[in-house]
C-alpha cells in the first residue's frame, strides 16, 4: 500500500492539524481557567500556614529562630518557584504560527 499523496488525502490531513491546533488551543484556555485559580489559592494557603506557625510558635512549638528563618525560606522559595514556573509555561505569549491562518 502506497501513501496517500492524492488532491483529498493531503486537504484531509490538513484539516486534521488544523482541528488538532485548535483543539490544544481550546484545552490550554481551559488550563488557563484553572491555573488563575489555582496559583492564588496555593499562596493563599500557604500564608495562612505560615502565620499559624509564627502564631504558635511562642505558646506550642518553640522552635528556634534559625529554624523558623529556614522554614519561611524554603516553603516561600518553593511556593513562590512554583507558582512562577506553571504560570510562566501557560502565560508567554503565543508563537507566531500556533493558530492556522484561517482560524477566527
Amino acid at each position: 500500500m502506497g501513501k496517500r499523496t492524492g488532491k483529498y488525502g493531503r486537504e484531509k490531513m490538513s484539516q486534521l492539524s488544523k482541528y488538532a491546533q485548535i483543539q490544544k488551543c481550546l484545552n490550554d484556555n481551559k488550563d488557563r481557567r484553572w491555573l488563575t485559580k489555582w496559583a492564588p489559592s496555593v499562596a493563599s494557603i500557604w500564608l495562612i500556614l505560615v502565620i499559624s506557625i509564627l502564631c504558635l510558635n511562642n505558646k506550642y512549638l518553640c522552635l528556634s529562630d534559625e529554624v523558623l528563618v529556614r522554614l519561611l525560606e524554603t516553603t516561600t522559595l518553593n511556593i513562590l518557584g512554583l507558582s512562577v514556573i506553571v504560570l510562566k509555561s501557560y502565560f508567554l505569549p503565543a508563537k507566531k504560527n500556533n493558530l492556522p491562518e484561517d482560524y477566527d
